[in-house]
């Protein structure tokens, strides 16, 4: 009994002055780990900086990507296309060749569309010609509105539609399904430049939606359109 009171009393006394060994090792690293941490600080705000002028440098790249679109599309105000026609078929004046299928409108410019020509069996590439005025370009689309699926040249069937920017075409193409869709219930869709959805209800009135999301909307909306106008039809 004497000598555990005397082993504990000996730990008292020495323990007062025992220093633990990993305490000199945490000093040695505060330093470091200051330092990490202003480094990240400003690794931090360095990334926030960037990310803010790359935000900045994708919403002016939009922005020229738009006026590029509409300058392109003005510089093609006046084109037509014509799709199917054979190729080679315009011989070595194309100028005059067109005016001819066109009457009395003459095409003050017309070339193939810019791709390589088509192996023997493939579809011809479209015919890209430039009118005079814009009301000249106007006429002939409306006409071949009005005859679309009816354009014949020599037997061979054709379309003629107006000349857009490639982005442009991908933006309309989009809208097919909601306009086959609009067209099955009754209503009559058609595009706006650059991409907007016109369609004409069926008490005469019309609607304008800006996006395919507002088209599909608005479908889901009269689903029953569907069943009245193939009641109608038969």
């Amino acid at each position: 009994m004497v000598s555990l009171r005397f082993q504990t009393g000996s730990c008292k006394e020495s323990g007062g002055g025992l220093r633990h060994p990993s305490v000199p090792r945490i000093r040695r690293w505060e330093f470091p780990i200051v330092f990490l941490e202003s480094n990240a600080n400003e690794q931090d705000g360095r990334i926030q900086s960037l990310e803010s002028m790359c935000a900045k440098l994708a919403e002016n790249n939009t922005k020229l990507q738009a006026k590029l679109t509409d300058l392109e599309s003005r510089s093609r105000r006046n084109n037509i296309r014509i799709i199917g026609l054979p190729e080679s078929i315009e011989g070595p004046h194309p100028s005059t060749f067109f005016s001819e299928i066109l009457a009395e409108v003459l095409g003050d410019i017309a070339h193939r569309a810019l791709s390589n020509k088509p192996g023997l069996g493939q579809r011809p590439r479209p015919v890209v010609i430039r009118l005079h005025r814009f009301q000249q370009k106007d006429k002939i689309i409306h006409e071949a509105r009005a005859k679309r699926g009816k354009l014949q040249y020599r037997g061979t069937p054709i379309a003629i539609y107006e000349d857009y920017p490639s982005e442009i075409v991908e933006q309309r193409r989009e809208y097919q399904e909601a306009m086959f869709e609009l067209y099955q219930r009754g209503f009559k869709p058609a595009l706006l430049f650059p991409a907007r959805l016109n369609i004409t209800l069926k008490d005469g009135a019309r609607k304008r939606l800006s996006s395919v999301s507002e088209a599909k909307d608005f479908i889901a909306a009269n689903r029953s359109g569907i069943g009245s106008h193939a009641s109608s039809s038969a």
